[in-house]
């Protein structure tokens, strides 16, 4: 057949303290590696096309932010969004506007009700967060020049650093004992 190579992966599999099971796939060569990642914390998969060591050493050597952002398909899919700071990244710019006298006292009274409006109903719905805001005319008027100034705080998903915590780094840590018995 044309165009099919068969490998070989190695399999690992693991039970964390949280995670109930792990199935992590190496498919390596002899400087690159495919990781393909089942587990109850979902799938996760990456190819290292040019490792410039061993799979194995250059796996053991990622720092989480780098190989979580591998994995999980860039950092956007590694955040949440976190409307209590969000909240209070808004409530900062109406008080700052007031502080410097660039809206009123009754300005600064009718966005602060419309930013509760808002909190009151984005229903931990990123996008409906933003289209109520782009779509409150007072909020252009006085608070915003584009999106970027509207307040995007997000935070860490757990899943993040509880699969890092209890998947990845035990496996890092069966790999490097494996690395030494190889020696």
């Amino acid at each position: 057949m044309n165009g099919i190579i068969k490998t070989q992966t190695e399999t690992y599999t693991l039970r964390g303290n949280k995670c109930t099971w792990a199935k992590i796939n190496l498919d390596c060569g002899e400087k690159s590696v495919k990781v393909m990642i089942s587990s109850d914390y979902g799938d996760f998969n990456y190819y290292w096309g040019s490792c410039g060591t061993n799979p194995k050493k250059f796996l053991s050597g990622l720092d989480w932010h780098y190989c979580m952002k591998k994995l999980m398909n860039g950092t956007d899919n590694m955040y949440q969004p976190d409307f209590d700071k969000r909240f209070e990244s808004f409530k900062k710019i109406i008080i700052n506007n007031r502080r410097e006298l660039s809206i009123s006292k009754n300005e600064a009274r009718q966005v602060w009700e419309a930013m509760i409006n808002v909190f009151e109903n984005h229903y931990d719905s990123n996008d409906l967060y933003y289209s109520l805001i782009m779509n409150e005319r007072i909020f252009w008027d006085y608070l915003f020049y584009d999106i970027e100034s509207i307040p995007g705080d997000t935070k860490l998903k757990p899943i993040v650093m509880n699969f890092w915590e209890d998947v990845w780094t035990p496996f890092i840590g069966f790999l490097k004992e494996e690395i030494k018995q190889e020696g």
